[in-house]
């Protein structure tokens, strides 16, 4: 993945024409990952989360967003939207790779998406949001760190990565709906 200080350093938040400005933030780092050529075109969460507020606090005046604000709040509900949509879309894909090979088990999937959901709905709530095993654990009473580390982090965090990319993807075809 991109070090997080050479990420930080190359974006841009300019010449968007969003009215979103977590969208804004979204598109700068894809542009910094299309435009590089040293690095896996990947970034890891806690960077995307870091760079957003620190964003938003900077560039966007955002230190907080309001819920009483009603361009802030829809902005944060078209976000929503988008990621649920794109968890949805990628169910398939994950019954395909995971379910139906055995990789795992139809509850540990359940598991994986209501963690991945419950991390959404945090992102979208202006709440502090937690590692992957945070999450998990919370659908799976009695994970030990090390059980997650050893057989659940690397998929967990494998299919996060493509549902966010589908979301990526989706922003780029609806990316109507956010102006």
């Amino acid at each position: 993945a991109m070090p997080f200080e050479l990420l930080r350093q190359q974006l841009h938040f300019g010449g968007y024409e969003s009215t979103t400005p977590v969208v804004d933030v979204f598109r700068s780092m894809l542009g910094v990952l299309h435009r590089q050529e040293d690095y896996r075109p990947t970034l890891l969460e806690g960077d995307i989360l870091q760079l957003t507020r620190e964003a938003l606090g900077m560039d966007y005046s955002f230190l907080a967003l309001s819920h009483s604000d009603p361009v802030a709040g829809h902005d944060t509900s078209v976000l929503g939207r988008i990621l649920l949509q794109a968890l949805d879309n990628t169910l398939p894909w994950i019954e395909e790779v995971y379910i139906k090979k055995e990789r795992l088990s139809k509850k540990e999937v359940d598991c994986f998406v209501a963690a991945i959901q419950m991390y959404f709905k945090d992102l979208m709530s202006e709440e502090e949001t937690s590692g992957p095993y945070s999450y998990l654990r919370r659908c799976m009473p009695g994970l030990t760190h090390e059980r997650f580390r050893l057989s659940y982090r690397r998929r967990f965090e494998y299919i996060l990565q493509h549902v966010l990319d589908e979301a990526y993807q989706r922003l780029g075809r609806d990316s109507a709906l956010l102006r």
